[in-house]
């Protein structure tokens, strides 16, 4: 597997350890000083700790109102390698569900309804900065959102 490979699949296990609220692959997709800042520079999660206790705030919240469920959703990567100095840019779109039943629109009948709530709750692009392994895989040094412009 090529270093541009290793890196979109790390950004895919990321994507799937988002929605499954694993805490141990969330933490492991990062160097053990590694960073991922959200919306604004105070928050910043860094070291394996901290980053540990961001997944479990998350996993905490998600537990807390079951019918709240999210999905994240990324474009295409663009890949910057330059030796072991690799920046990747991925916009994305979370969404949010608020009910029991995923969305979907009952066809064929007149007044077709919406069931479920899917709602928009963050555009943005992610900011990476990823480092090798030794053993060929690629982690987060850094993770920063940064939320599309109003």
């Amino acid at each position: 597997m090529t270093a541009e490979e290793q890196i979109r699949r790390t950004i895919a296990q990321y994507v799937q350890a988002y929605h499954s609220y694993d805490v141990d692959e969330f933490t492991r997709l990062f160097t053990s000083d590694g960073a991922f800042v959200t919306r604004t520079p105070d928050d910043e999660y860094r070291g394996q700790a901290a980053l540990r206790q961001f997944a479990e705030n998350r996993q905490r919240r998600a537990a807390a109102s079951p019918s709240m469920r999210v999905k994240l959703i990324c474009g295409a990567s663009l890949i910057t390698v330059n030796g072991d100095a690799v920046e990747a840019l991925t916009d994305f779109i979370v969404f949010y569900l608020n009910g029991e039943t995923p969305w979907f629109v009952k066809m064929g009948t007149p007044g077709a309804q919406i069931v479920g709530q899917w709602y928009l709750g963050i555009v943005g692009l992610y900011a990476d900065r990823l480092v090798p392994t030794d053993d060929g895989r690629w982690l987060f040094a850094e993770r920063r959102v940064v939320a599309a412009e109003q």
